[in-house]
């Protein structure tokens, strides 16, 4: 599922390369009951001409929301929050179970398979990008939430 997503400024040109920003394969992992966090997971392609620097997220399903990146370091899974993730021009960035990914914490409301996250992504220059991702379970990935 494919999201093109473009901005209109008031009175004002759009910026060219926020314009080409695409996110593809958006979805959010199913958490057990009563989970506090959940897992966020989609690819950002920039077929632009500049660097895009995704700054933050948000929804309005959970009190809060952050960049992290999982990995492995001497055997020991490490997460570590991101302050921002920069696109590279005519590039990709795929966030992805044991790599980067939104951490999405504390839920308004249980979310189950088939359920939908409105996610917002907001890139340097305050472009803002709307997301919605479907909730999925997830039978592969790295044994692990995030």
């Amino acid at each position: 599922m494919k999201y093109w997503l473009g901005f209109v400024l008031a009175g004002f040109m759009a910026s060219a390369w926020a314009a080409q920003v695409e996110v593809v394969d958006a979805w959010v992992r199913e958490a057990p009951p009563n989970a506090p966090m959940m897992a966020g997971y989609l690819t950002l392609r920039n077929p632009g001409r500049e660097a895009v620097v995704l700054m933050d997220a948000r929804s309005p399903q959970f009190k809060k929301v952050e960049i992290h990146r999982s990995s492995i370091e001497n055997g020991m899974a490490r997460m570590e929050k991101q302050q921002k993730v920069e696109l590279p021009a005519g590039g990709e960035i795929r966030f992805h179970p044991g790599g980067y990914h939104l951490m999405l914490m504390y839920p308004v409301k249980r979310l189950r398979g088939g359920d939908r996250v409105r996610l917002e992504l907001i890139l340097d220059g305050g472009e803002r990008l709307e997301v919605v991702a479907p909730v999925r379970r997830d039978h592969g990935g790295m044994g692990h939430p995030h």
